[in-house]
């Protein structure tokens, strides 16, 4: 988790120390809020997904079921992670959904697509220690404490 707490030596102490900053504080509340269980009875994909399927699940199975899994599975598995394109992002998530990740960070299409290239495979691969999403319970937890590290505005 030192990444997530802000480490200067990981990626997103990187980015954060970046001149992506202002993007990356816009978004990722957003996206540690989209990731939570209790967003799973929100999505409005066509696709039924299990009964307390995590954002993070839907999240990850929109990216998939639209030709990215391997990609995501760099994310979830032990080796590097490859990187997504902001293209990649959109047409993964599909324009509404980034569309309305956009609105909500108060970011253009252009900007939350560049954020979420850079910030899902950080976010996913430390969400995912064993190689696998946790139960959406214990996602919840370690997605409550990560969203009381980040600065209250």
């Amino acid at each position: 988790m030192d990444i997530l707490l802000g480490a200067s030596s990981g990626p997103l102490g990187k980015l954060l120390s970046s001149k992506y900053a202002p993007l990356i504080l816009a978004l990722l509340p957003v996206l540690l809020q989209l990731f939570s269980s209790q967003q799973s009875g929100k999505e409005k994909s066509g696709k039924s997904g299990k009964g307390g399927q995590s954002g993070l699940e839907s999240i990850l199975g929109s990216l998939t079921s639209n030709g990215l899994g391997d990609i995501v599975g760099s994310w979830i598995g032990g080796g590097p992670n490859k990187k997504i394109t902001p293209t990649q992002v959109k047409k993964g998530l599909g324009p509404d959904r980034v569309k309305a990740i956009a609105d909500q960070a108060g970011l253009s299409v252009g900007d939350a697509s560049k954020g979420m290239a850079m910030l899902l495979p950080i976010l996913v691969n430390e969400l995912t220690p064993k190689a696998e999403v946790p139960h959406p319970s214990a996602l919840d937890v370690a997605l409550q404490g990560l969203s009381g590290l980040l600065p209250q505005s």
